[in-house]
């Protein structure tokens, strides 16, 4: 199969004056209302082709400042999460900006439009920005992404690494981060208006700008900018899910280049009606790979992202699996866990795979397959009844670098949904 990709030049045309590229429909359900719960999950994907955002494009914060790299504080960004609002609505997530945590980016998510419809030529993709919201605390101070803030001042929050983002029917913003790991509601214009609790075990007693001196100065919680990754919105429950991109130091053992590593890593479920908190066990294929998203189908079904990290031809590894929670045993999550084999009594996630983004089926594995692949969303109906599904790299906000939107449709209505 031939990638399709949508030309650039006609895309940043887009952006500027918000001209349609093709003829766009079905941008919403009927009546608007959200497909029921199943239990039968959801069917084999289609593809339908990739489009490209420029790594050069500004988003609409109105910052004129150059950051300590070079890089404009009101650069766009990479796609860290994505987030279907309704109709061809999405909310965009960058994380905390260029050079991992070594310049002082201001944190904020982005509303966009996206519009896209298979045709005889691929795929007609539109992306226009329309706003960009700034991340605050309770104060109205900017979190931003640096790792040096370890504490609040008088200019800025603490420091703050945003990698999931869902919305409730209510309008309010979810977000996961890294550092802490922190689960935070924001409103839509950015306040924050609650802290989550997050159980201690998952957290570090000592922490440190410096990524190695973070671990080797701890022995439980997450490890170094391998916090909570992703997180999924089920509406018929009202259930928050947080995963976390790897073992946690506890549940890990030491490689031969003494890393800490394992193949069990825990996925945190909070009822927010209740507040009532679980824990699961997501086993991963190997204990080199990293979790990036995690989306709900229904309160016991998710997809989540579950790949390698490397790009181009070096890539080995870019699945989207299916788990259910059904059957798996909630752990106790102030005991460790082991760091290969579980015991009888812990029962996993039941996993399978989903798609495969390296599938020759899809055209896609080469010299264009990015290092970081790390949003998932649903979408709007197409005309044929199919639903979008939506995968999205994160071009680690380099200029030369698109960010790219991997464009899949399925067949089944039968997905509990966030977006109306």
């Amino acid at each position: 199969m031939s990638v399709q990709r949508c030309s650039i030049a006609a895309i940043l045309l887009s952006m500027l004056v918000g001209l349609p590229l093709g003829a766009i429909s079905a941008r919403q359900d009927a009546a608007g209302e959200a497909p029921s719960e199943s239990s039968r999950g959801v069917d084999k994907p289609k593809f339908l082709g990739v489009a490209e955002v420029p790594g050069d494009v500004l988003d609409k914060s109105g910052f004129t400042e150059v950051m300590q790299d070079g890089t404009s504080q009101s650069q766009l960004g990479g796609f860290s999460a994505i987030e279907w609002l309704r109709g061809n609505r999405y909310l965009i997530l960058p994380d905390r900006g260029p050079l991992d945590g070594a310049v002082d980016y201001i944190c904020r998510f982005h509303e966009v439009e996206i519009d896209f419809q298979p045709s005889g030529s691929g795929l007609d993709f539109e992306f226009k920005l329309m706003r960009t919201v700034i991340l605050r605390d309770e104060q109205g101070r900017p979190f931003i992404g640096t790792s040096r803030a370890l504490e609040a001042t008088d200019q800025h929050a603490h420091r703050l690494d945003p990698e999931g983002i869902r919305c409730d029917r209510d309008g309010h913003v979810y977000i996961s981060d890294e550092y802490g790991p922190y689960l935070f509601k924001f409103s839509t214009d950015g306040q924050l208006l609650e802290r989550l609790p997050v159980p201690t075990e998952l957290a570090v007693a000592n922490q440190s700008a410096d990524s190695e001196e973070e671990d080797r100065s701890n022995k439980t919680g997450r490890r170094a900018n391998r916090g909570m990754e992703g997180l999924a919105l089920s509406l018929p429950g009202n259930l928050l899910v947080g995963l976390m991109q790897s073992p946690l130091l506890q549940d890990s053992y030491q490689n031969e280049k003494g890393k800490a590593v394992g193949l069990n890593t825990r996925l945190l479920t909070i009822d927010l009606n209740s507040g009532a908190q679980r824990q699961y066990v997501y086993r991963q294929d190997k204990d080199k790979y990293k979790m990036h998203e995690i989306l709900a189908i229904n309160d016991h079904q998710f997809l989540v992202i579950e790949q390698d990290g490397e790009e181009g031809k070096e890539a080995k590894f870019k699945k989207v699996t299916m788990i259910d929670l059904n059957q798996a045993t909630p752990i106790d999550g102030d005991q460790p866990l082991p760091g290969k084999d579980l015991p009888d009594s812990i029962r996993p996630a039941k996993k399978s795979t989903y798609l495969d983004l390296l599938d020759p089926e899809y055209g896609l594995a080469g010299d264009s397959m990015p290092g970081k692949i790390e949003g998932l969303t649903w979408g709007p109906k197409l005309e044929d009844g199919r639903r979008i599904l939506i995968i999205c790299s994160d071009n680690d906000f380099k200029r030369q670098e698109p960010n790219r939107l991997f464009i899949f449709s399925v067949a089944s209505p039968e997905v509990t949904l966030t977006g109306q």
